[in-house]
């Protein structure tokens, strides 16, 4: 992922929709977590700021 590119290149498939979500860093996770109607792509700048330390999460449902 680079600075200019936004991926959620892992997805799990429920019953009721699809939650899309990337990691970046190492160690114990941080999951950031969007409200309606917001999408992950707000957590953007913030998640490559968290990945050096700790492992950071952010998903999107669709």
């Amino acid at each position: 992922m680079t600075d200019t590119t936004w991926d959620l290149d892992e997805r799990f498939d429920a019953p009721n929709g699809t939650v899309h979500w990337t990691r970046l860093g190492e160690g114990d996770p941080v999951v950031l977590l969007h409200g309606t109607p917001f999408s992950s792509y707000v957590w953007r700048h913030v998640v490559r700021a968290l990945a050096p330390a700790p492992k950071a999460a952010t998903s999107s449902a669709c």
